[in-house]
Formats: C-alpha cells, structure tokens, sequence
C-alpha cells in the first residue's frame, strides 16, 4: 500500500464522516460546512439541471459520499456509482449511496463512453503533475457524447501565499496541489468544452482573517455563511479564491 493511500485509509478511519476528513483538516467543522454547502449549492444549481433523467454518474473521489447524499435527496432517478482510493470510504460510500470502485482517480476502471457525468470533487489536485493529461482524457473516455464533468480544486495562488504565511505548516500528509487561475480552465480545454466556471472569493477572503478559520463561535459561522451566499451571486473566478470550479461537456463528434 502506497503512503498516500495510508494516510486516506487513516484519515477514513479517524474521521469517517466528518468534513474534516475529506475537506481540510485545518478548519474547523463549522467552516468546512460552509464550504459544503457551497459545493452542494454548485451541484444543485450549476451540475444536476444539466443531467438527463436516469442519468449515469461517476462520484469521483467520493469518499463518504457527502455530495452523492445530496444527489441522491435531489434527484433520486440518478444512479450513482462511486470512487475512491480508500477502501473504507469505498464501503460507506456503498453503504450509503450505491456500487463504489476502489481505484487511483488516473485509473477509472470503467467501460468507454458508460456515463452521463463525472463529478470531481477536490480530486484532481491530487492528481500527480505526470498523470493528469492521462486522468482528463480517462475521464473524457469514460462520459458519454454531451456527457458533463463537474471539478472543483483549490487555487494555487491562495494555496501558495497561506502556506508562505504558515511557514508550510498546514501542509497535508496526504498531499494535494492547487491549480493557477489560467491553467485550471486549461486542463479540460482538449476535449472538453468549458461551459461555466467560479469561485468562492468571499468566502476565501473570510477564511484568512487569523483565528477564523479554526473558530467554533457561532458568530463567526454567521459571518462565514454571509460570505457563503455572496459567492453565490457573483462568479468568483479570480485570483484569490479557496476553491474553483469548472463545469464542461464532452464534445461531440
């Protein structure tokens, strides 16, 4: 077992369902849960109205299952399949949602051209430099003619200037990497058309005041949410945001 796959098997294990285990480990519950809710907001109103019915989805990186469950309320005609490199995220994934692949993201072992979509949800950054030429066109293989991919990473460039002011402190064991502003677009351009993108500025710029990150007062929850839903209305696709996400559909023939 490689000790990137350790340390998933780890943080599985210690924080089965807590959005510590799959968000950041830095952050306290209450600051992933905005996040969260961010994210479901993206897959409910940016990624689901644009699934057919009955649709075929890949929940790439799964783990628990925190946004499948969203699905599953929203759209429960949607079959849902899951993928992670943990095996015990791949057991409460099935548990909780449907069948669960144990695979590297690079790898999806699945038949070409058998979904509908593909959500990557904080997935691709963890994906080696090397491999996400291969991972992107795996992906493109895998989906459907018109078929929609949904990815959201961190942006390298707020990434880059926290752990500068940490001093490389918050560094994970199990790695990962934000991507650049221009680059990030670019990785799906081959074979994919970009039909939407964002961020989450508000939020990001909230999130870096000392001492609100880790806060469990719920006064600061209030902010944070506030921050939340004015990410909501405004793209958000700069420079310095937390996270980014890109919506794009396989071309067709």
């Amino acid at each position: 077992m490689s000790d990137v796959r350790r340390q998933w098997e780890l943080r599985a294990q210690n924080s089965p369902t807590c959005l510590s285990g799959v968000l950041f480990q830095g952050l306290s519950e209450q600051s992933n849960s905005i996040l969260h809710e961010w994210h479901a907001w993206i897959v409910r109103t940016q990624f689901l109205p644009r699934l057919p019915h009955s649709a075929r989805l890949l929940d790439l990186g799964c783990g628990y299952g925190r946004l499948s469950k969203v699905i599953a309320t929203e759209r429960p005609d949607i079959q849902l399949i899951g993928q992670d490199l943990a095996l015990n995220y791949c057991r409460m994934f099935t548990s909780a949602c449907g069948p669960c692949a144990l695979a590297d993201a690079s790898a999806p072992p699945f038949l070409p051209a058998s979904f509908d979509a593909v959500m990557a949800i904080t997935c691709l950054m963890y994906v080696p430099d090397e491999a996400q030429t291969r991972t992107l066109a795996a992906l493109h293989s895998i989906l459907r003619i018109n078929g929609v991919l949904l990815s959201i990473d961190p942006g390298y460039e707020l990434q880059h200037l926290i752990a500068r002011l940490r001093g490389n402190k918050s560094r994970s064991l199990t790695g990962g990497q934000g991507f650049k502003r221009e680059q990030y677009v670019d990785l799906f351009r081959p074979g994919f058309q970009v039909a939407s993108c964002g961020g989450n500025r508000h939020l990001s710029r909230a999130l870096i005041v000392p001492g609100v990150a880790a806060s469990k007062r719920r006064w600061i929850g209030a902010i944070l949410a506030r921050a939340g839903e004015q990410d909501r209305l405004a793209s958000g696709y700069d420079r310095f945001a937390l996270h980014r996400w890109v919506l794009a559909k396989k071309n067709g023939l």
